[in-house]
């Protein structure tokens, strides 16, 4: 299988945030739906989700090896090489979609390198 474009996974970060589908924010949901759907495969969704989560950098050679360890150990059919690289093309635009949300704020980036409070081990011990 020839690799033509690769394209870095830069939402995988993002993304890593959820454990599963179901925790998308609304707004993500919507985003991964409607792009589905506009092009055509409307079940895809929680498919580029899990792909997106998992993989570093997308392009049919991941995808197939992803998806065929996935199968092999399934017991279920192997994916074909079209399919692979139809769902590489997807993941690609849809990474570049979801960059263009975050840039114009209609979802708002995750904060991963702030806590949600500050612990200061000297404030707990002069309570005491």
């Amino acid at each position: 299988m020839s690799i033509r474009k690769s394209t870095q996974n830069t939402i995988k970060n993002y993304l890593a945030n959820f454990d599963s589908y179901e925790q998308l924010p609304s707004q993500l949901d919507d985003i991964f739906i409607g792009f589905c759907r506009s092009e055509g495969h409307p079940k895809y969704n929680k498919k580029l989700f899990y792909l997106l989560k998992n993989l570093d950098e997308i392009n049919s050679a991941t995808v197939t090896n992803h998806l065929q360890r996935q199968a092999t150990r399934l017991s279920y059919e192997l994916p074909t090489d079209a399919y692979c690289a139809l769902l590489a093309v997807m993941c690609a635009k849809l990474i570049g979609i979801v960059e263009h949300h975050i840039a114009v704020g209609n979802i708002e980036p995750m904060e991963n390198e702030q806590p949600d409070f500050e612990f200061d081990p000297y404030l707990v011990a002069e309570e005491f």
